[in-house]
């Protein structure tokens, strides 16, 4: 009888202990604090720059591996957008071929258009060259990557969640062949674009609708690690950069026009000087953005 009461006694005791630690344990795990990110290295606002030096072409540091340390926070309802310093991009001459990678965070589709404009720059053929996500009207909501070439509209098949990290890109060719790519999911489309042009005013953030001070196709959420190359990336080259997550490192540094990773800055770090300004509000940075990111 003792001995049995004194092994409820314990069971009390300890049982309340280890019921408070589980509570707590659960806590934490979804406030984050067990995500593998917490526990890989985070890289400095420039620390995987770009070099082009006389005897070539050749990375300085290696990204792979590594996670920003901020990404750039476009917020929400804000006229905030990202314009590259001049009116063409240096190292990129024609607007086809063209690979455009980035990571996006949709926190939700903007109540000013259900359009949300990641990159976009001015061409001269009277309309602007766009990579947007739009709504899909579905439910839950989810968000349609799409190219808007010279005022032709190309709308993928892919579907991306939004509150969580995407990586999107596309690539054009001078045969006028789309390809989208939405995490390792990819979508490819003939005839969408023939001509060659000249692309200026290049804008992080946001469509160029109603011009760059308006909110209008403002995007609302977070992107990082932009990168533009001056011609069109193999499916596994595209795959590969997916692959080595939001703080990976350019691939082909030869083609590459750009790279905004925009960890703390807006700095080009392709060797190129296309530094970009802020338009609007200015740009926030966010340290805290490692929800919803789960690495490739």
């Amino acid at each position: 009888m003792l001995r049995s009461q004194s092994a409820m006694e314990y069971l009390m005791t300890y049982g309340w202990a280890i019921l408070i630690i589980a509570v707590v344990l659960g806590i934490l795990f979804q406030l984050g604090v067990f995500s593998s990110g917490n526990f890989q290295p985070h890289a400095q606002a420039g620390s995987c720059q770009v070099s082009r030096t006389a005897a070539g072409v050749s990375l300085e540091g290696q990204c792979n591996g590594l996670l920003p340390e901020y990404v750039a926070n476009f917020g929400s309802g804000t006229s905030t957008a990202a314009e590259v310093e001049g009116t063409s991009l240096k190292g990129f001459s024609t607007a086809y071929p063209i690979t455009v990678t980035a990571w996006v965070y949709l926190q939700s589709l903007n109540g000013y258009s259900t359009v949300e404009g990641v990159f976009s720059y001015g061409s001269n053929c009277g309309n602007t060259e766009t990579l947007d996500f739009v709504s899909n009207g579905g439910s839950p909501p989810s968000a349609v990557p799409f190219i808007d070439a010279c005022g032709d509209n190309y709308e993928s098949n892919l579907l991306a969640p939004l509150n969580t990290w995407n990586f999107v890109a596309y690539t054009l060719n001078s045969g006028g062949t789309l390809t989208f790519y939405l995490n390792s999911q990819s979508n490819t489309i003939s005839g969408a674009a023939s001509q060659v042009i000249v692309p200026n005013d290049f804008l992080i953030g946001k469509d160029q609708e109603g011009g760059i001070n308006t909110l209008y196709d403002n995007i609302n959420g977070y992107i990082s690690n932009v990168q533009v190359y001056n011609t069109t990336l193999s499916s596994t080259e595209v795959q590969a950069l997916y692959l080595e997550g939001i703080g990976g490192a350019p691939i082909r540094p030869q083609n590459l026009a750009a790279w905004w990773p925009l960890n703390g800055n807006l700095n080009d770090y392709s060797g190129n000087n296309n530094n970009a300004a802020p338009v609007g509000n200015g740009i926030l940075y966010s340290s805290s953005w490692e929800s919803g990111y789960t690495p490739p």
